[in-house]
């Protein structure tokens, strides 16, 4: 049972860093580069999220 709840909170995580990554790319104020290093990930998985996550025009 504790591993049905901890996915559930590992995949609401997961969306909120995408929602974050998000907001950080449209705010344009940081880059790809600079959001990898502040969330400890790699560029490639920023780009990723950023690609899947759509940009509101």
């Amino acid at each position: 049972m504790c591993d049905i709840v901890q996915g559930f909170v590992d995949e609401g995580r997961e969306k909120e860093r995408e929602e974050l990554i998000k907001k950080m790319l449209d705010a344009n104020l940081v880059t790809p580069e600079q959001i990898a290093s502040l969330l400890k990930i790699s560029v490639a998985e920023v780009k990723k999220i950023a690609k899947k996550v759509p940009v509101e025009a």
